[in-house]
């Protein structure tokens, strides 16, 4: 469904055939200019992953499309001024303030090299430095705007394509301002503090209270949104357990966010904004036995789901296999080993890797005596996830029976 609406949303390019057309290289141009808008233009909603996006598209596949239409947005971008340079035979056309094409030229020409700048950046601090990264992407509405403007050069706003362009920034417009809201916490609510409490190495459980009623609107392997200030970065955090009037988020320390939760204490708050995902969608779907592989910290979305499920169907056949570099890395593994012992359908392997090595296929087929039929879940680092999903579709895994967890805190 997602991508059938992502396909439509496209097809106002053919107005520029129909409605605007001048010759072959001019209306290639422009082209390029429309499908770069729509690309920018889905890149900002996309990078909201709440709400009616999340049924559009399957779990794993939202932060794949925003991805990929942001490196879209980019190179079509970058195209477009190549094409009218090539046009009009006059590469001056990429310099702003140079080339004497007027303030509407220059606007694209520095969109254009401030989003190659920011393209370039995002990827090398990402991982290191969360909070800056964060903080490009309200960069991306300010190209989306200068953009849009940008595009009134060649654009008769009462033609179909223009009626387009004012609708998709106006839908974008609202998206950018509940963006903006939901950051500065005014979708939060306030949460005190129950427990926080060290669970294995580096690993910390906080427990906050949640209201009743808004608990039963979550579902077991969400995350949420969450803060320790009114104008703090929001973070998400994967709900590692849902009780009747309190929920718990497992994380590990690795930058200056999680250390200063480290650091909170019973009566502290939280600003909370969520739940959200619908991971336990794939759960509820099929009747199919259930395989979980954890790495690391990878095990905190698959520990709610695992907990939901023993409680309220107790019959239902469940595997989880637990991968950490040594024994102190392992989260909850005593209260993992007791569930093994009283429910007999709950099969649990911790897999050492400082003693067994790495889990692969082969730890998997020694523990389940067929695969097919059966839904399987990964969640954990990326070289993990991909080298395991590879060597299941090895074995005959259908991809549709594979369902994996972006791999973060």
């Amino acid at each position: 469904m997602g991508f059938t609406v992502l396909a439509v949303s496209y097809t106002p390019l053919l107005f520029r055939i129909l409605y605007d057309y001048a010759t072959p290289a001019k209306t290639f141009s422009k082209m390029i200019t429309d499908a770069a808008f729509i690309s920018f233009a889905w890149l900002i909603v996309s990078g909201f992953r709440q709400g009616y996006l999340r049924s559009l598209f399957t779990p794993n596949m939202l932060g794949k499309v925003h991805n990929t239409l942001g490196l879209v947005a980019a190179y079509l971008v970058i195209l477009h001024p190549m094409a009218v340079s090539m046009l009009y035979k006059d590469w001056t056309v990429v310099l702003p303030f140079i080339s004497g094409y007027g303030l509407l030229v220059a606007l694209g020409s520095i969109s254009l090299l401030l989003l190659v700048l920011t393209v370039i950046a995002s990827h090398i601090i990402r991982k290191k430095y969360y909070e800056i990264w964060n903080l490009l992407h309200y960069l991306n509405y300010v190209f989306f705007v200068m953009i849009f403007i940008h595009g009134l050069v060649s654009l008769p706003l009462r033609t179909p394509t223009g009626i387009y362009y004012i609708f998709l920034f106006s839908f974008c417009t609202v998206a950018m301002l509940t963006k903006f809201f939901f950051d500065l916490k005014w979708l939060s609510f306030k949460s005190r503090i129950i427990d926080n409490r060290k669970v294995a190495d580096n690993i910390y459980n906080i427990t906050f209270a949640v209201k009743p009623t808004l608990l039963r609107m979550w579902e077991p392997g969400q995350y949420v949104m969450l803060g320790v200030s009114r104008m703090g970065d929001n973070h998400p955090m994967s709900l590692s357990r849902i009780n009747e009037d309190s929920a718990e988020v497992t994380f590990k320390v690795v930058g200056n966010f999680t250390r200063v939760l480290s650091h909170l204490k019973k009566d502290n708050h939280m600003f909370i904004t969520g739940a959200y995902g619908t991971l336990y969608k794939v759960v509820k779907d099929t009747t199919a036995p259930l395989v979980f592989i954890a790495g690391g910290i990878g095990i905190t979305p698959f520990r709610s789901i695992i907990s939901h499920e023993l409680e309220n169907y107790p019959d239902r056949e469940i595997h989880l296999f637990f991968c950490a570099k040594d024994e102190s890395s392992f989260a909850f593994n005593e209260d993992f080993m007791q569930l093994a012992v009283t429910h007999k359908n709950f099969h649990y392997l911790e897999v050492c890797e400082a003693t067994a090595g790495y889990l692969t296929i082969k730890t998997l087929q020694q523990h389940l005596t067929e695969f097919s039929n059966k839904q399987f879940f990964i969640c954990g680092p990326d070289a993990m996830r991909e080298a395991l999903m590879e060597q299941l579709e090895d074995v005959g895994v259908s991809k549709d029976d594979i369902a994996y967890e972006e791999f973060g805190y």
